[in-house]
């Protein structure tokens, strides 16, 4: 390597292109996030959608989260997969592979929800705390299931190639 491809090197590091991180935190120069948000594009509209209300779901747990505990869980699971989902996407490149972190977070908090919440007598469908209840355990139950139909996609794929 030249002494003047080196220095060019290092001063590159020290330059930031506009909304980019330095060219050293770049892989193969596409940065994660563009990589993921370019994938997220491609999917489905009906997906995307699905992405938006099941993010507006467990957000509505906000409202519940001073008295009521179930809604402190949720948003547990719901911020914890996050950077596990992220990690799953940096080792694979695939954005169905964020749905791992639903199964093992998510599926736990479902058995929950249906074990203890909703089968507690002072429980109260007709209530605004009820209905959240009710969504969210429908949402996490076809979310778990369409993300395990995912993750089959990509386990398929990888052992046929």
């Amino acid at each position: 390597m030249s002494s003047e491809r080196a220095k060019g090197d290092i001063g590159a590091r020290r330059v930031l292109r506009k909304n980019a991180l330095p060219t050293t935190y770049r892989r193969r120069d596409v940065w994660l996030f563009d990589d993921a948000i370019k994938q997220m594009g491609e999917l489905p509209q009906w997906v995307q959608l699905w992405m938006r209300w099941l993010n507006i779901v467990f957000l509505l747990g906000l409202f519940f989260v001073a008295n009521h505990v179930e809604a402190r869980w949720s948003l547990i699971a719901y911020l914890a997969a996050f950077p596990v989902g992220f990690l799953a996407f940096y080792l694979v490149r695939d954005i169905r592979m964020t749905g791992l972190p639903h199964i093992v977070f998510w599926t736990p908090l479902l058995i929950y929800l249906i074990g203890i919440v909703v089968s507690d007598r002072t429980f109260e469908m007709v209530s605004s705390f009820g209905l959240w209840v009710a969504l969210l355990i429908t949402t996490i139950f076809v979310s778990v299931i369409l993300d395990i139909k995912g993750l089959i996609g990509v386990v398929v794929e990888r052992v046929n190639t």
